[in-house]
């Protein structure tokens, strides 16, 4: 079959690169690995498309968080999320939350309402500014949020067991480089 390229991160503490090896991953006719080397090739296959990977990633690592959301409290992920940065950085309006929790504001607003109806959050008045509430936990919210990021912590750590020291801080570095390459290409 012949050379095949593939991309491999190599980092040290202070910097990660790309190196190319031999390997059978990415096999076509080109230098472009989603670039067909035929006409009746995909132009696209998932397995190679960033945003599909980690869409697949984030979809699979969610399920166990899920499942203890959704089975002792009855939240939604989304109301998770809202719990969780309410949890984190305290009272905050809805437009703070959409903006902390990388959130649609109106996702954020249907959380909300969800989470009222659970009794886990609360509106409080803005004096300075009466046209926006403050949304803060309850106790009871509060208590929900204790327990379930406990457990979200868990479940981080039994993602990443088997990487290495450095691979993890490699990992969060890459990460940090995506969101903000994402961000930059959605302004």
């Amino acid at each position: 079959m012949g050379n095949f390229k593939a991309e491999v991160l190599v980092h040290t503490p202070q910097s990660v690169t790309l190196e190319t090896n031999n390997h059978p991953s990415h096999i076509s006719g080109t230098d472009h690995p989603n670039e067909p080397a035929d006409m009746d090739a995909p132009l696209l296959k998932l397995a190679d498309s960033l945003p599909d990977r980690l869409a697949a990633l984030a979809e699979a690592a969610n399920q166990p968080l899920s499942r203890l959301c959704t089975g002792i409290y009855g939240l939604t992920v989304a109301e998770w999320r809202v719990l969780a940065t309410l949890g984190e950085h305290g009272n905050l309006t809805s437009v703070a939350v959409a903006r902390r929790a990388h959130m649609h504001k109106v996702k954020v607003s249907r959380a909300i309402t969800g989470l009222e109806s659970k009794d886990l959050v609360e509106r409080m008045p803005n004096s300075a500014d009466m046209r926006e509430a403050f949304v803060a936990l309850t106790e009871k919210g509060a208590g929900a949020y204790r327990d379930l990021a406990l457990q979200a912590r868990d479940i981080s750590a039994k993602l990443t067991a088997r990487l290495s020291k450095p691979d993890k801080a490699a990992l969060w570095r890459i990460m940090a480089v995506l969101e903000d390459s994402a961000v930059d290409e959605n302004s």
